[in-house]
């Protein structure tokens, strides 16, 4: 299973290869690239005037980080680029919100395909809202 991480992980890094990138977007690009942290920690305004808080889980499988490279990234099962990885704080920042009890979702069309980024709520203890996972409808 490590293994084939590691193939999706050097996959993901010869797609950004030599690509000049902003402070934010290294900051998602070393959280996918050498997960050594347990999370990172991102601070968002999006376009409704609220500052969205949330973390990004490196070590878990069932959000975060290696759940967006196994089932969406664009070489395994899913559909999105590492590019548009590391473009998902656009979608906060530009997107439609829907939320819930247990979750707040971005959404936003960018030339004919939807992306959502799903941020789950944690309420109790001293948990921070969860990046759970971000996806595109590209076919």
């Amino acid at each position: 299973m490590a293994n084939d991480l590691d193939k999706i992980t050097q996959n993901f890094i010869n797609e950004i290869g030599d690509i000049q990138l902003n402070e934010e977007q290294k900051r998602i690009y070393n959280a996918f690239v050498y997960r050594k942290r347990g999370m990172y920690n991102f601070c968002i305004d999006d376009k409704y005037g609220n500052t969205i808080r949330f973390s990004m889980y490196t070590n878990k499988t069932d959000d975060g980080v290696i759940h967006i490279l196994k089932r969406h990234y664009n070489n395994t099962l899913g559909h999105v680029t590492a590019m548009e990885i590391l473009c998902f704080p656009d979608v906060v920042r530009m997107g439609n919100i829907t939320a819930d009890k247990n979750t707040i979702t971005y959404t936003m069309k960018k030339m004919g395909r939807d992306y959502s980024l799903i941020i789950g709520l944690k309420t109790t203890g001293t948990e921070k809202n969860i990046l759970k996972s971000f996806y595109s409808d590209k076919k």
